[in-house]
Order: structure tokens, then C-alpha cells, then sequence
């Protein structure tokens, strides 16, 4: 019987498993989660991950957005728009601006 190879995607696990597994980046989504509680003016700091492939970039964003669903203060404010792992056909704000806003319509504001 031929075996099928997967590649591991953070998309594709509960959050339980989510959660679960990640071990590593602690320290990293920490700090992430103190940078978004104190953005609560009308200008706020904004965060730029880079990393070499395979390094944890996917899951620690995966695992930010589990915690702005997650915790009731960050989901009172925070709505995460995660968008596919590969855009390579992003080049400026305005087309990350593109692929985010269909995005915004299915991402549930208010109670």
C-alpha cells in the first residue's frame, strides 16, 4: 500500500491540537499578546514577523488568533483574519488590503 505524504499545516488542526502542540514560541506569542492589549488608541503599533521557512511563523500565528477567539477581552475588540500561508502574488499594503477585505464580510462583529 502506497503512502500518502501531508505536509504539516497549522490550518488544518483543532485548536485543541493547536494548542496542544505549540510548545516552542511561548515567549514570541507572549509578547505579540502585550503588544495587542496595549493597542487601544487610534494609532497602534503594528508587528512584522519574519523568520526562515520552517521556523514556527504559521503555528505562532495560528496560535494568536486562537487566543484573540479564545480570551473574552482580546475577542471584545479583535476579530483575526487569517489569510492563506503563501500569497505570492502580494507585493504592496494595498493588495494585502485585497485579499484581506473578503475576508472582513465573513468575520462575525458584534454579538
Amino acid at each position: 500500500m502506497p503512502q500518502t505524504l501531508f505536509k504539516h499545516n497549522p490550518a488544518f488542526l483543532s485548536d485543541e491540537a493547536l494548542n496542544g502542540q505549540f510548545v516552542i514560541r511561548k515567549r514570541e506569542l507572549s509578547s505579540i499578546l502585550e503588544t495587542i492589549r496595549g493597542n487601544t488608541s487610534a494609532v497602534n503599533q503594528h508587528l512584522l514577523v519574519v523568520a526562515p521557512r520552517g521556523m514556527g511563523k504559521t503555528m505562532l500565528m495560528r496560535r494568536v488568533a486562537l487566543a484573540l477567539r479564545k480570551d473574552p477581552e482580546l475577542a471584545a475588540h479583535w476579530r483575526p483574519l487569517v489569510l492563506p500561508e503563501e500569497n505570492y502574488t502580494v507585493a504592496t499594503e494595498g493588495e494585502l488590503w485585497l485579499r484581506a477585505l473578503p475576508l472582513v464580510s465573513h468575520a462575525r462583529w458584534g454579538k
